[in-house]
C-alpha cells in the first residue's frame, strides 16, 4: 500500500512539474512574441534558452501573488471536515475587508522586494514612504484585529480607510515599477478568486466558461508582457534591451561608421535585432554576414 501511495505521488509530481514547465514555456513564448512585436520584430522561433528564461519569471511572479492570496484568502484549501461558522451582515463584511487589508499589507511588502527586479532603483523618498505604508498597514491590520467582533462596523470601516490610505501613500511613493507590480499582485488575488471554485471541485470543468478562460489567461500573460517584463533586467533574463558595440566588417548600414554603440533587443540565427536608442520602437536587424563582433557594455541607465 505504501509503495502504491508513493509510485502514485511520484507519479503526480512528475505530471504537475512537466505541466508547469510546459505551461512556463509557452507564457514565455507569448511574452517575447509580445515583446518582439512591439519592435516590430516578426521573427519567431520555438527553440530558444530566451523563451523559457521569460517563462520562469513569469511563473515566478505568478506563484507568489498566488501563493499570497491562497494564504491570506483560504483559497484551495478542502475545508469540508472543518468547515469555518458562517458569517452574515457586518460580520462577513468584516471578514472580507479584514482579508483584504491583509492581503494590501503582503502584497506592498512583496511588491518592494520584486521591485528590484525592474530597471532603476527608488529613491530614499520612495524607501521611506514604502516603510510608512508596511508599518502604517501592519498597525492597522492589528488596530482592525482587536476590534473584532465586538464592533464589526468599526473594524470594516477602519480597514476600508486603511487601504484607501495604503493606495494614497502608493500614489506618493512616485514610482511606476512599484505601482505595477502591487497591481500585477492585485491582478493575480482576483484571477486565484476565480480558479479556486475549479480546483475546490474539479467536476466545474465541465460547466466552464472556455471563452472567460482563455481570455483571463491571455490578459494575464499580455499584462506581463507589456507592463512587467519589458522593465526587468536583462541579467535576470528580462526584456531591457542590452547596450552593446557592434564591430562592422564593412561601413555600417544605421550610421556608415564602421562602429557602432547600440541596443541589443533579441539575438537570432539571422543575426542582431537592435535600435539606436531604448526609446526607439522599430528594431533594425544586422546579419552576422555584416558584422565581424559584437560586445556587450556597460551604460548607465536610469528609470
Amino acid at each position: 500500500m505504501n509503495q502504491e501511495k508513493l509510485h502514485a505521488q511520484v507519479q503526480l509530481l512528475t505530471q504537475t512539474a512537466a505541466f508547469v514547465v510546459l505551461v512556463s514555456y509557452v507564457a514565455g513564448f507569448l511574452i517575447l512574441s509580445f515583446r518582439n512585436a512591439w519592435f516590430g520584430i516578426m521573427e519567431f522561433g520555438l527553440l530558444r534558452a530566451r523563451i523559457l528564461s521569460a517563462g520562469v519569471l513569469f511563473a515566478i511572479f505568478f506563484a507568489i501573488g498566488l501563493i499570497a492570496a491562497a494564504k491570506v484568502f483560504g483559497l484551495f484549501s478542502n475545508q469540508a471536515s472543518n468547515p469555518p461558522p458562517p458569517a452574515v451582515g457586518a460580520i462577513a463584511v468584516r471578514r472580507r475587508v479584514s482579508r483584504w487589508l491583509n492581503f494590501v499589507l503582503t502584497a506592498m511588502g512583496f511588491s518592494f522586494v520584486m521591485r528590484s527586479a525592474l530597471e532603476g532603483f527608488m529613491d530614499p523618498k520612495g524607501v521611506a514612504w514604502i516603510v510608512v505604508i508596511v508599518v502604517s498597514m501592519g498597525l492597522a491590520s492589528w488596530v482592525s484585529g482587536l476590534l473584532g467582533h465586538r464592533r464589526p462596523k468599526v473594524s470594516s470601516a477602519f480597514g476600508i480607510v486603511a487601504i484607501l490610505l495604503a493606495l494614497f501613500f502608493l500614489y506618493r511613493v512616485e514610482d511606476l515599477g512599484l505601482a505595477v507590480v502591487f497591481l500585477w499582485f492585485v491582478w493575480i488575488a482576483l484571477m486565484g478568486h476565480f480558479i479556486d471554485p475549479i480546483v475546490r471541485d474539479p467536476n466545474k470543468v465541465r460547466n466552464l466558461n472556455w471563452e472567460v478562460w482563455v481570455a483571463c489567461s491571455v490578459g494575464t500573460v499580455s499584462l506581463f508582457a507589456l507592463f512587467l517584463y519589458p522593465h526587468m533586467r536583462s541579467y535576470m533574463g528580462g526584456g531591457v534591451p542590452v547596450p552593446i558595440t557592434i564591430q562592422f566588417s564593412g561601413m555600417s548600414p544605421i550610421d556608415g561608421s564602421t562602429r557602432s554603440h547600440l541596443w541589443l533587443i533579441d539575438e537570432t540565427e539571422f543575426g542582431f535585432y537592435v535600435v539606436t536608442s531604448k526609446e526607439q520602437r522599430k528594431a533594425v536587424l544586422l546579419t552576422r554576414r555584416a558584422t565581424s563582433r559584437s560586445t556587450p557594455t556597460t551604460r548607465k541607465t536610469t528609470c
